[in-house]
C-alpha cells in the first residue's frame, strides 16, 4: 500500500458518502472489522437486491463473507479481487478496495448528467423561481470568490513546477516510511522531527503568550497615562473657562494707551510726511541757488573780458595820441611856429602843475576817460553787480 493509494480511497469513500470517517491511521494495523463494513456497504451500494451474511465473529464466517462478495462481484462486475489481501485487513487491503471504490466512483460521476438533464427537462415546464435580492448578493460574493480563487490557483498552478520535484520526493517518502515496519529508522525520524516541530510550536506558543503579556502590561500603562492626561486636560479646560470669564487688572488702561498711541502715531506719520515734503523743497530750492551762481559767475565772466578788452584798446588809443605829439614836437621848423609849441607845452605843465601836479598817466588816463564819454559807467555796473574788491581792481587796471 501507498500514501497515494491510501489517500485516494479515503477521498473516493467521503465522495460516495461513507457515513463513518476513515483516514489513514486505521489501515496501519489489521482492522478486519472496518474492511467487512467498508466492503458490505459498497456491496450494498452496488446491488441493494443481495442477500449477503454480515457476521464475521468467527474465522469461519469471515471466509465465507469475503468468499461470497469476491463471487458476486466477479459474476456481476466482472471484477476480481484477491481475498487474502482482504483477510489480512492491512495497507494491503487498501488496494483491493480501491478497485470497488473507483468502480463506484466512476459509476456515480456518469450518472450525475444524466439526472441533472432529466431534472432539467422537467424544470423547463415548471416557471422560474423569483430571484431576491438576498440571492443577488450571495451570487455577487460568490463571483468574487471564485476570482480570487482563480488567482490563487492560477499562482499554485505556476508554482507547481517547482514544487512538483519536491512533492514527488515527499510522497515517495511517505510510501517507504508506511510499508515500513513499526519501529524502523524512517519513523523513528518521522517522529523525531515532528516532536521538534511541536517543541518549536510549543516555545512559540509560549512566546507568544510572552508578547501578549508584555502588550497588555503596556496597554495598562497607556491606559493609565491616557486616563491621567485627559484629567490633567479637563483641569486646564476649566482654568481656561475661568480666566476667560475674568476681566484683567489693567485692560482699561491699557486699552486708553493704545488710543493715545494710535493718535500719537498718526501725529507722528504727519509730522514725518510734511518734514520729507520741506526737505524735497528745501532741496529744490538749493538747486536753483546753484543754477543762479552759476549764470551771474557766467555774466561776469563775460563783462570782466567786455572790460579788458575795451581797456586794452583804449591803452592803445593812447600810445598812438603819443606818438602823434611827438611827431608834431619834431618837425616844429617846417611848420615856422616852435615857440609857440613851447609855449603851449609849458603852459600845459603849468597847467598840470596848477591842478596839483598830476602825472603824464593820469592825463592820459582823463583822456581815455573822455574818448570814452562816461569813464565812471563801469565802476557803476560793477557796483551794482556787488564785485569783490580784487575783481573790480583787476578790471579797473
Amino acid at each position: 500500500m501507498s500514501y497515494r493509494e491510501l489517500r485516494n480511497f479515503t477521498e473516493i469513500m467521503r465522495a460516495l458518502g461513507y457515513p463513518r470517517l476513515i483516514s489513514m491511521e486505521n489501515f496501519r494495523t489489521p482492522n478486519f472489522e472496518l474492511v467487512a463494513d467498508v466492503l458490505y456497504w459498497m456491496v450494498k451500494l452496488y446491488d441493494p437486491d443481495t442477500t449477503i451474511s454480515d457476521r464475521v465473529e468467527f474465522e469461519n464466517e469471515r471466509v465465507d463473507f469475503l468468499t461470497g462478495i469476491a463471487s458476486l462481484l466477479a459474476s456481476k462486475a466482472r471484477l476480481k479481487l484477491n481475498t487474502k489481501k482482504l483477510y489480512a485487513s492491512d495497507g494491503r487491503a487498501v488496494q483491493e478496495l480501491l478497485k470497488l471504490a473507483t468502480l463506484l466512483h466512476k459509476a456515480t460521476r456518469s450518472a450525475q448528467p444524466r439526472h441533472r438533464q432529466q431534472s432539467t427537462n422537467a424544470e423547463d415546464d415548471t416557471p422560474p423561481p423569483q430571484i431576491k435580492m438576498q440571492d443577488v448578493k450571495d451570487a455577487r460574493k460568490l463571483a468574487s470568490e471564485l476570482t480570487q480563487s482563480g488567482a490563487r490557483l492560477y499562482d499554485l498552478l505556476e508554482a507547481e513546477l517547482s514544487e512538483r520535484g519536491e512533492r514527488s520526493k515527499a510522497l515517495r517518502f511517505l510510501d517507504v516510511a508506511a510499508a515500513a515496519p513499526e519501529g524502523s529508522k524512517d519513523q523513528q525520524a518521522v517522529e523525531r522531527k515532528v516532536r521538534d516541530l511541536i517543541d518549536n510550536t510549543r516555545q512559540a506558543v509560549e512566546d507568544a503568550k510572552k508578547e501578549a503579556e508584555e502588550l497588555e502590561a503596556d496597554q495598562r500603562t497607556l491606559a493609565a497615562k491616557i486616563t491621567k492626561r485627559s484629567e490633567e486636560l479637563e483641569r486646564t479646560e476649566k482654568r481656561l473657562k475661568s480666566l476667560e470669564s475674568v476681566k484683567p487688572q489693567f485692560l482699561e488702561e491699557a486699552e486708553k494707551l493704545e488710543k493715545e498711541l494710535q493718535r500719537y502715531y498718526e501725529v507722528y506719520v504727519e509730522r514725518q510726511r510734511n518734514l520729507s515734503y520741506l526737505e524735497g523743497e528745501l532741496d529744490r530750492f538749493r538747486m536753483a541757488e546753484e543754477e543762479a551762481a552759476k549764470e551771474t559767475e557766467a555774466r561776469l565772466k563775460k563783462m570782466r573780458e567786455r572790460l579788458l578788452k575795451e581797456e586794452v584798446e583804449l591803452m592803445r588809443g593812447g600810445a598812438e595820441g603819443r606818438a602823434l605829439a611827438a611827431g608834431s614836437e619834431a618837425g616844429g621848423g617846417v611848420f615856422g611856429n616852435k615857440n609857440a609849441t613851447n609855449g603851449r607845452v609849458s603852459g600845459g605843465i603849468a597847467s598840470r602843475g596848477g591842478r596839483g601836479g598830476r602825472s603824464e598817466d593820469e592825463d592820459d588816463a582823463d583822456r581815455r576817460g573822455n574818448r570814452r564819454g562816461n569813464g565812471g559807467s563801469g565802476e557803476k555796473e560793477l557796483s551794482n553787480l556787488k564785485l569783490d574788491g580784487d575783481a573790480a581792481e583787476d578790471i579797473q587796471y
